[in-house]
């Protein structure tokens, strides 16, 4: 019997001359294959090795899900409102049919200076004034409303206004928009074929009623028969009020004027560089009228005080300043001042007067003058021409 020899290979197997028996495993294991029929010359038959079982396959390692991709949030595409169209004022010629203004943060940008003189539709159209201006301002201006125009004014200003209006009420509404976004002075005003004319007379052209009140339309007040009386015989004497109010006065009119003592330092209080030019009433001496345009906490600026010349400063026992403009020695004068102040915006200008550099009431200065006549007056050289 011959020794089985193991190998990492294939098993040979050598038997015997007697049938080969094959050699008792030490453990069981799968029925080897049928070796083939021996040739006649007995040469040594190799067989067949088992299948060998694939190798096992490594332990699978724990399967992780694959990571699904995590949406994101794709920022979405902008859309931009187009700005409105700016109104288009109707052509030169034509009749105002509907309101054009625009107010607002959403007012395209304006391309060019603002027009000046242009010119305006045919009957009455109302609008509203921003304000007066020495010089033309940048297209800048205004920027939040359309459409702004302005006009040259016989003393030299160039007025602005906004808007075209076919009614005082929606010109009205529209003012006080202007007001509350910081034109403090806005108002309404009226124009008929391309000129002003007072507002009163445009709201009557606009009901089709006559510019001018007819007889039938003015009130009829019943009045008393005149008496004349026959003149006195005495001369004139100041009524008891009149007389009243003088009596805190000199008796003479150079009296009047002597009394002018102005302090050495009168005029101290003006010194800011960048105020306005104003002559200090504090060194005038006589009486004169003057319209009066604001008062401010300090010296102010031109621009400020709506580019209105000439000007004359005043400081008030609080330490303000009284601005007023012009000096007048008529009261007439300088009632005709008063409108024009109001006119560039001022619409809370009125008429007061000084004496010897301090502010005195208008029935002191009317009494003074009635007494003392052109006597007591400022010196006409320093009158506003």
């Amino acid at each position: 019997e011959q020794p089985v020899v193991r190998t990492d290979g294939p098993v040979a197997v050598v038997p015997s001359p007697a049938a080969a028996e094959p050699p008792h495993p030490a453990a069981p294991a799968p029925e080897p294959a049928k070796p083939a029929a021996a040739p006649a010359n007995n040469t040594p038959v190799v067989s067949t090795p088992p299948p060998t079982a694939p190798p096992a396959a490594p332990a699978s390692r724990p399967t992780t899900a694959p990571m699904q991709p995590v949406a994101t949030e794709r920022p979405q595409p902008t859309v931009r409102t187009p700005e409105p169209p700016a109104p288009v004022a109707p052509a030169a010629g034509t009749t105002l049919a509907n309101d054009v203004f625009t107010l607002g943060e959403g007012v395209a940008r304006r391309s060019g200076p603002i027009a000046v003189d242009a010119p305006m539709p045919q009957g009455v159209v109302f609008k509203v004034q921003i304000g007066a201006f020495r010089k033309a301002l940048g297209e800048e201006a205004f920027s939040d409303m359309t459409p702004v125009t302005g006009e040259h004014t016989g003393n030299g200003l160039i007025r602005y206004t906004a808007g075209m209006f076919t009614s005082a009420e929606s010109a009205t509404k529209a003012s006080q928009q202007v007001r509350e976004r910081g034109y403090s002075d806005a108002f309404v005003v009226a124009y008929q074929d391309g000129k002003r004319i007072p507002l009163q007379q445009a709201r009557r052209l606009v009901q089709g009623l006559s510019p001018v009140p007819g007889p039938d339309e003015r009130p009829v007040v019943a009045r008393p028969p005149a008496v004349i009386a026959p003149p006195a015989a005495q001369p004139p004497v100041a009524a008891p009020a009149e007389e009243a109010v003088l009596a805190s006065y000199p008796a003479s009119a150079e009296q009047v004027l002597a009394a002018f003592k102005p302090a050495s330092d009168a005029t101290a209080y003006y010194n800011d560089p960048s105020a306005a030019p104003a002559k200090q009433v504090e060194t005038i001496r006589g009486l004169f009228f003057t319209v009066q345009v604001g008062v401010y906490s300090k010296p102010t600026a031109l621009d400020r005080l709506f580019n209105i010349t000439p000007l004359n400063s005043e400081r008030t026992e609080t330490g303000k300043i009284r601005y007023t403009t012009g000096i007048f020695l008529d009261l007439d004068r300088a009632k005709v001042r008063k409108d024009g102040t109001v006119a560039l915006g001022v619409t809370d200008a009125f008429v007061t007067a000084y004496l010897n550099g301090k502010r005195i009431p208008m029935r002191d200065a009317r009494a003074l003058l009635a007494r003392f006549g052109t006597a007591v007056l400022a010196d006409p050289a320093l009158v506003t021409r």
